[in-house]
């Protein structure tokens, strides 16, 4: 995700739907991923996340990073 707003220049708190914009055919993505225990993926909805904050969560608790340092 910080891949693609480095190469369109988006920042934390542009408001766009990323996840069009990352998975797609020809995206950076070609398939959405699937959690591999079944948990659900949200996205953020409000466009670029702040530097830190994860684009995407996993449903299930212990699939959360830790710890999002210096992302």
């Amino acid at each position: 995700m910080r891949s693609l707003c480095n190469v369109y220049e988006y920042s934390p708190g542009d408001t766009l739907d990323l996840k069009d914009a990352l998975i797609r055919p020809g995206g950076f993505y070609e398939t959405e991923p699937n959690c591999p225990a079944e948990g659900n993926y949200t996205y953020s909805p409000t466009g670029v996340p702040p530097v830190g904050e994860p684009f995407i969560r996993c449903s299930i608790e212990r699939h959360a990073p830790s710890s999002t340092v210096g992302w």
